[in-house]
């Protein structure tokens, strides 16, 4: 999905935003190319967060701890950065200097600066700093619309059987708010209270939490001006908001694949109220995550190692076996001691055994969850016995997708 958007946003951009498509096509091939020469596919395409990493790091790149070490940066990088000079600004320079009418010398500001252009040597990263900001409205306007969301009903069902359930999400869109409505379930996000006094609580008439760690397409972030201290104030979005167009309002939300462990906002308070919950809870499910964010990650490793008894679940249609690579990333590190004697791997339609503290399902989303919500609520167990036969099996087929469809 990720790479996938990559393309929608570069496809999509708004008239008004043309003039960022040459930059972010520039980054992408860059980002392309550097796949292919490490050995990895760059038909695959580049994950949108790489794009928005890449942009805003080029933005800032003459303020990196790094930067006095760079003796040159690809040609590219400054050529794509340049501001275009119009006959206008050629005139408007020469005018400052000689007045039109008597010439003077005194102040010859603006013809240097008039040439620092022209030589291309003015490059001050504006110009990625719109194309990510372009990036991030057409992105906006992007994940408004969604496909079937019905494979998430399951989830509220669970919430009816434990009288509610938490579900933190790394995503931006409204995918389970819509799902929610669709399904007449009450969810909270718990923006609303924190926009009023500052503090992350929900409504206990709401059977479904949800956690939104890396904020959301529906918030924005804007300055608020006080007696005490300026702060940022997060809010839902309103219609009059002039929203994506960044007047006066920014996007509520963390993308890129750095500095997502934001003190600003309602970030930290986010993720802390998430460890609470994690900590209160024997069983995590997990789905369409790539382990790649560290400060959620490290999470994670508390939780595993503070009880024995503890489980995850982890649904991925690519999950793969990476033990034999050791232990190079988190996933790995979690298959190289949980899975054998405490883990089981399959993408079967088997039901996994339940005293297994790592189980891997490399199944979808939609086929993933009834397994996975079956292990933790003995109301679905039933729907999961193994199948003798071929006509067994589809029969099962069309259980859980009765469940899943509802």
């Amino acid at each position: 999905m990720s790479t996938g958007l990559t393309r929608d946003i570069i496809a999509q951009l708004a008239p008004i935003h043309h003039g960022s498509r040459p930059v972010l096509q520039f980054v992408t091939g860059v980002l392309l190319a550097e796949r292919g020469r490490q050995g990895n596919n760059p038909l695959d395409g580049i994950d949108v967060e790489e794009v928005m990493t890449a942009l805003d790091l080029l933005a800032n790149r003459k303020n990196l701890e790094i930067s006095p070490f760079v003796g040159a940066w690809d040609h590219g990088v400054g050529h794509f950065d340049q501001s275009a000079v119009t006959s206008r600004d050629a005139e408007n320079a020469i005018g400052k200097i000689f007045n039109f009418s008597q010439p003077s010398f005194s102040d010859g500001k603006p013809l240097i600066e008039l040439i620092r252009n022209i030589a291309g040597m003015s490059s001050t990263g504006a110009n990625y700093r719109r194309a990510r900001e372009a990036s991030i409205a057409t992105l906006i306007t992007v994940l408004q619309d969604h496909e079937d969301v019905s494979y998430l009903k399951p989830i509220f069902r669970l919430a009816d059987s434990q009288t509610h359930c938490t579900v933190a999400t790394l995503n931006y869109d409204r995918t389970l708010e819509d799902a929610a409505y669709e399904s007449d379930v009450r969810m909270d996000t718990g923006i609303d209270h924190w926009t009023s006094n500052g503090e992350w609580s929900f409504n206990n008439d709401a059977p479904v939490h949800l956690l939104k760690l890396h904020g959301s397409i529906d918030w924005i972030e804007e300055d608020i001006h006080t007696d005490a201290l300026p702060e940022a104030r997060f809010r839902t979005r309103r219609d009059d908001d002039q929203f994506p167009n960044f007047r006066g309002v920014r996007p509520g939300m963390i993308f890129g694949g750095a500095n997502k462990l934001r003190a600003d906002g309602p970030y930290l308070e986010l993720l802390s109220r998430w460890e609470d919950v994690l900590t209160s809870s024997d069983n995590l499910i997990v789905v369409g995550y790539s382990f790649r964010d560290d400060h959620i990650n490290e999470i994670l490793r508390r939780w595993v190692n503070r009880g024995p008894h503890r489980r995850m679940v982890v649904i991925d249609p690519e999950a793969r076996d990476l033990r034999q690579f050791g232990k190079t990333n988190f996933i790995s590190q979690l298959q190289q001691d949980l899975l054998g004697e405490q883990g089981w791997s399959s993408s079967a339609a088997e039901h996994p055994p339940r005293h297994y503290r790592l189980i891997q399902l490399a199944h979808s989303a939609q086929s993933g969850l009834p397994i996975a919500l079956s292990l933790i609520d003995d109301d679905a167990a039933d729907i999961w016995e193994p199948p003798s036969s071929r006509d067994a099996f589809e029969t099962m087929q069309e259980r859980v997708k009765a469940l899943s469809t509802g």
